[in-house]
Parts: C-alpha cells; structure tokens; sequence
C-alpha cells in the first residue's frame, strides 16, 4: 500500500496546483508519505470520490471584474496535533479570481531553516513601511468570512462551499 499511497499522494499534488480546494487536505496527508496506514489510504480515497463528484470544479477567470487586488491570510498556531507546527495560508484575489495562495509549515519550528530564511525579515519590514505610507491596508476579518481558512482548517460541508464560491471556483462545465 505504500508506494501507491505515495503514488496517489504526488498525484493530488499535483493536482492541488490548480484546485486550492484541494490544498488542505493534501498537505495532511503528504505528511504521512514515510509510513502511510489504512487510515491515510481511506483519507486519500476521500479525496479521489471528492474529485469524482466534482470533475469540472476549477478556476473561472471573469472576463467582466475589476482589477483590484485583495489578499487573504490565515495562521493556524502549533495545530497539528502530532507535530504541533503551525500552517500558515494566503490567498490573493485580482478582480474576483484567485492569482496565488500558499500553504506552508510554520518555518519558526524548525530552526535549521533560519539561515536561509534571513529574507523574510526584509519583507516584514517591506510590508511594515507600506502598512506605514498607506498602500496597504490590512483589516481584521472574521473567521466565518476568512478565505484562508481554507488552507489551513478543516472545514465543515457549508462553509467549504461557501469559501469555494467566493474563492471563483466553480463548476467549468455548468458556470452559473
């Protein structure tokens, strides 16, 4: 079962590269690449009858919407159950389809990363000026509303729907 866990595991990453909405739930079961169990192999078969249902959800770029640019971010601190590491999410929107979203382990945890991580305090301080001179604004927003919930919570059945219509992705084959 192990190799084709791992097969059927690159594959929903792959996948996961056009599809947010797959984002989460690969990411959990990419980490249990080394010694997956039939639990995981369940979870990922989840995942395939999920695509089944739904084989024309994607991305719908509207020719019709402005240009303007949002973004959308998330921490889920020290979540993981096993690990304790955090995720961290974005989701950036131009006009009303998404450009970029990202997933990652909180880089903090691990501090064999911090010499190749020095960048990341030059951006903090690249967005801290432009919070500064008023090109940024960033706002609270409540988790029922929060895109990037998406990508790093588990979700219940409504509000994964929900945060997919406002995400633009829809079903290619029937747009409404």
């Amino acid at each position: 079962m192990g190799e084709k866990y791992k097969r059927l595991v690159g594959r929903l990453i792959y996948l996961a590269v056009t599809r947010p909405d797959l984002a989460y739930s690969v990411h959990i079961l990419s980490q249990f690449m080394q010694a997956p169990k039939e639990e995981h192999w369940e979870a990922t078969l989840r995942v395939v009858r999920y695509l089944k249902k739904c084989p024309g959800q994607g991305i719908l770029l509207s020719s019709n919407s402005t240009l303007q640019l949002e973004g959308w971010c998330d921490s889920d601190w020290a979540s993981c159950p096993l690990t304790r590491r955090s995720l961290t999410g974005w989701f950036v929107l131009l006009g009303l389809s998404p450009v970029s979203w990202k997933t990652t382990i909180h880089i903090a945890q691990n501090p064999v990363f911090h010499e190749r991580t020095k960048h990341i305090e030059a951006d903090c301080h690249f967005i801290r000026d432009a919070i500064k001179e008023g090109i940024i604004r960033p706002s609270y927003v409540s988790t029922k509303v929060q895109l990037a919930d998406i990508f790093t919570k588990a979700l219940g059945k409504a509000q994964f729907e929900f945060f997919l219509g406002k995400m633009g992705i829809r079903n290619l084959h029937a747009p409404s």
